[in-house]
């Protein structure tokens, strides 16, 4: 079985074009802060794949390296019959938006992502600057 769960871009900001293309301004590979701790606003981008008609939970999680859960956001949404004679499955993402997100820590931190019983995650490395 796929998974279907294409891919998970941290990124600062995610918007929809007049021609309804998404865009993902500056995907962050890590994420250099001034001082801990801080605040810092980020969206985390999930792209879907292989849909079939059905009800999904998806379930996002960032978690410090010690292990402390920093957010969760869980959505519950619902694919429609597919269209006759299209693909066999559907695709589509989506975005979460962390704001004012408090990092007390310089690590590796996790971004999970669960789509039904499918799961892929993101190591997301968090830094301190030295000035």
């Amino acid at each position: 079985m796929t998974n279907k769960i294409g891919h998970i871009i941290a990124c600062a900001e995610a918007f929809n074009t007049p021609n309804g293309e998404m865009v993902l301004k500056q995907p962050l590979n890590t994420i250099n802060l001034l001082s801990l701790p801080s605040y810092y606003t980020f969206v985390v981008a999930v792209g879907m794949i292989h849909l079939t008609p059905q009800k999904y939970n998806s379930i996002v999680k960032l978690t410090s390296p010690s292990g402390k859960e920093l957010a969760v956001n869980n959505m519950e949404f619902e694919v429609e019959a597919l269209l006759e004679g299209g693909p066999p499955g559907g695709d589509g993402g989506f975005n979460v938006n962390f704001r004012n997100l408090v990092f007390e820590e310089e690590g590796d931190h996790v971004i999970s992502v669960e789509l039904n019983e499918d799961r892929k995650t993101l190591i997301l490395p968090v830094f301190k600057k030295n000035l």
